[in-house]
């Protein structure tokens, strides 16, 4: 019989090896390309994660183990509230890392450990979408735990201890050059004000 471990472990691999197989060789993969039904064992526990600001990212879509997380509907709601306050500048570089690089992120979650909060502890991935243009706008993503929530909501803390990973992905050179022209506009200081028409046809 499986440990909770490595059942948590065979739930990312379902999950990052789907999203390898919609993928090319040198392309993310959309999200409108993804079938739940192809990853029904993991969908309790994975999302679809919508970058609203630099390393901000709002629940698009939430699995009932995220829901149960929060202790209410995760769906509109920011990644960070699963998080310590004092976490959350931390969860941003790494979230910025997910769309911006784009890369593939995953963490080592710990949570406050007391009389009444036993042992609870988990993991975070994070994977990019392609929006318009090939930019990531959207993540796949997927939270998995080992140990007693209790009654409560627990928020996390990224466990300092265990290496991050941060798996840079191989992008076709026009793709490559929209994200760093994207990026550059993202930095670029404004002069004077402008109206930009925004058709984004990749809403869900």
């Amino acid at each position: 019989m499986d440990t909770p471990h490595q059942s948590n472990n065979e739930t990312l691999k379902v999950l990052e090896t789907y999203w390898h197989e919609l993928r090319g060789p040198q392309t993310l993969p959309e999200r409108r390309a993804i079938d739940p039904t192809r990853i029904d064992a993991a969908l309790p526990f994975s999302f679809i994660l919508e970058r609203v600001a630099p390393g901000v990212g709002r629940l698009r879509v939430s699995g009932q183990k995220i829901n149960d997380l929060l202790m209410m509907e995760a769906r509109g709601m920011p990644l960070s509230m699963l998080f310590e306050p004092s976490e959350r500048d931390r969860l941003q570089t790494y979230v910025e890392a997910c769309f911006a690089d784009p890369a593939i992120v995953e963490l080592s979650l710990t949570t406050q450990r007391g009389l009444s909060r036993p042992k609870f502890i988990g993991r975070l991935l994070l994977m990019p979408l392609a929006g318009v243009n090939g930019i990531p706008t959207r993540a796949l993503g997927a939270i998995v735990t080992e140990g007693i929530q209790g009654r409560s909501a627990r928020r996390f803390s990224i466990d300092g201890a265990v290496p991050i990973r941060h798996e840079k992905t191989n992008m076709a050179p026009m793709q490559a050059f929209d994200q760093a022209l994207y990026a550059g506009e993202r930095k670029r200081p404004t002069q004077r004000p402008a109206l930009r028409l925004v058709v984004d046809n990749d809403r869900d």
